[in-house]
Parts: C-alpha cells; structure tokens; sequence
C-alpha cells in the first residue's frame, strides 16, 4: 500500500510540474517595419535599458527596399520585462527615423506591443 501511495504521489508530482514548463516551438519570430517613400542607407536598432546598438547582416533573409527588421527571438533571452527599443533609419547618414517599439518576451518568442508597422517617408 505505502509502494502504492508513492508511486502516486511521484505521478502527480511529475504531472504537476511537467505543465508548468513551457513548451517553446520552432518558429523564429522577427519584428519588421515596412518603411515606403525612399530606401534607407542604414538602419538599426538600440536597446534603450543599456544603450546597446543590433544590427541584422545585411543578408538578412526578409530584408527587402521597404521590409526592415527591428528585434527577432536571438534577443528573447535578454528581455526579462517590456522594453523600449528604437529603431533608427538613416538616408545618406542622416537620420531620417527614430521610432520607440515596446517588445517584451514570454520566454519563447519576442512580442511588439506597441510600435508602428509601417512608416512613410
């Protein structure tokens, strides 16, 4: 009976704890801006709680003339709380876009809360 009582307790314990782990798919999740009327020379993005400056290669996958990415899941580790990000776009070393995005993290992918998803030069 006590083996019994054990084993039930082990289950329930395993069950319990088992569904509180989150389960991460596959997917990688990347903020983008679609920015129309001229194409930018260079653009970034910085970290406003450390003042850190991410730039994406420029053989990043959805780039395109008016499709930019802000933030994708590389970045999902370090953001433990909603967070300000700029993203900076610039036009012959002039910076032409300066626009604040809150991004947060549910431990699994990055989340735009607030920001635009298109600018208009």
């Amino acid at each position: 009976m006590l083996r019994l009582f054990t084993l039930l307790i082990i289950t329930f314990t395993s069950l319990y704890f088992s569904s509180c782990r989150k389960v991460c798919n596959y997917n990688m999740i990347t903020i983008v801006v679609n920015v129309s009327g001229e194409t930018l020379t260079d653009f970034y993005t910085i970290r406003d709680l450390s003042e850190d400056t991410i730039r994406f290669k420029s053989s990043f996958p959805f780039h395109s003339d008016t499709l930019y990415p802000i933030l994708d899941d590389d970045y999902n580790d370090i953001i433990q709380f909603p967070e300000t990000f700029r993203f900076i776009g610039e036009i012959n070393d002039s910076i032409v876009i300066n626009e604040r995005y809150i991004i947060d993290s549910d431990g699994c992918h990055i989340d735009k809360l607030k920001g635009k998803k298109e600018i208009q030069l």
